[in-house]
């Protein structure tokens, strides 16, 4: 059997730059899960923008969880999110769903979190581009408190999240740092798991061959 290959590590010798968003991603396959405090949920709307029609609301998380809402995450544009379809799984949260906003609309990014099998973070939505986050021993991305997702392409994610005091401080490179106070730290993340309470076998972003990748090899992915 083959060894596997040690996790990426930051190489300081490596020309980097900031986790730019691009303006516009198409998202493949990406569910997301809302974490918002505010017990009146989250707005969605017409469009990419504050100032568009208020369509309806996502609801908080519910149950023993408590559990979140999920969805099918579209697209993206300037950290917003197009997305359809959200509800709740049942059979995690134990009691019938409440009625919300079913339908395709817009969403802020902040505090919405994708399932991320991976503890490393890329310049570029390739694994071919500077590492700019290595977690080493904390937590991998999926997850974790407070987080942002900017954008999206394919089936990469531009992830955006704030250090938790409670765990091992990740490494990272100054083009990762999104904000210092708190610490935020923004990279492209792989390895999408769209299963809400358990893990996706063989899924691993930290790697191009077991991130789930529709690859095309003209990207290097």
């Amino acid at each position: 059997m083959a060894e596997r290959p040690e996790r990426p590590r930051i190489d300081p010798a490596v020309a980097a730059q900031p986790a730019i968003q691009a303006g516009e991603g198409r998202c493949k396959q990406i569910t997301g899960y809302l974490y918002d405090p505010d017990p009146a949920g989250r707005v969605v709307r017409a469009g990419p923008s504050r100032s568009t029609r208020a369509l309806g609301r996502l609801l908080p998380p519910i149950g023993e969880g408590p559990f979140p809402a999920s969805f099918e995450i579209l697209r993206s544009r300037d950290g917003w999110l197009e997305i359809e379809g959200a509800g709740y799984d049942e059979s995690l949260t134990g009691k019938p769903a409440p009625a919300m906003f079913t339908g395709r609309g817009w969403i802020w990014g902040g505090g919405v979190s994708v399932g991320l099998q991976s503890k490393t973070g890329f310049a570029e939505p390739s694994h071919r581009s500077a590492l700019l986050v290595d977690l080493g021993n904390a937590a991998s991305f999926d997850w974790q408190a407070n987080t942002r997702i900017v954008g999206c392409d394919g089936r990469w994610v531009l992830v955006e999240i704030e250090a938790n005091p409670d765990s091992p401080a990740p490494n990272y490179r100054p083009e990762a740092v999104a904000s210092r106070n708190p610490l935020r730290l923004r990279s492209w993340v792989a390895g999408v798991c769209n299963i809400q309470e358990t893990t996706c076998d063989g899924v691993n972003g930290d790697f191009a061959e077991s991130s789930h990748l529709d690859r095309d090899p003209n990207r290097g992915d």
